[in-house]
C-alpha cells in the first residue's frame, strides 16, 4: 500500500523553501550534520509529491 504524504505544501511555498535552503547551504557555516539535514530536506522537497513513497524516512535523531 503506498504511503500518503504527511503534509501538503503549495508549489510556491516549496519553491521559496528550496531557495532558502540553497541560500543557507551557500552562505552559512554549517557543521556536517546541519549540512546533511538541509541536503536531505531539499531532496525530499524536490521529489515528485504524487509518487508513492518507496523508501523509509529515517528520523533525524538516527542520522549519523
Amino acid at each position: 500500500m503506498p504511503s500518503k504524504a504527511a503534509w501538503v505544501m503549495s508549489e510556491s511555498d516549496t519553491f521559496d523553501l528550496l531557495n532558502a535552503i540553497d541560500q543557507r547551504l551557500a552562505t552559512a557555516r554549517l557543521d556536517e550534520q546541519q549540512h546533511s539535514v538541509l541536503v536531505r530536506l531539499r531532496s525530499l522537497l524536490e521529489d515528485d509529491p504524487h509518487a508513492p513513497c518507496e523508501r523509509e524516512i529515517m528520523p533525524l535523531t538516527e542520522m549519523g
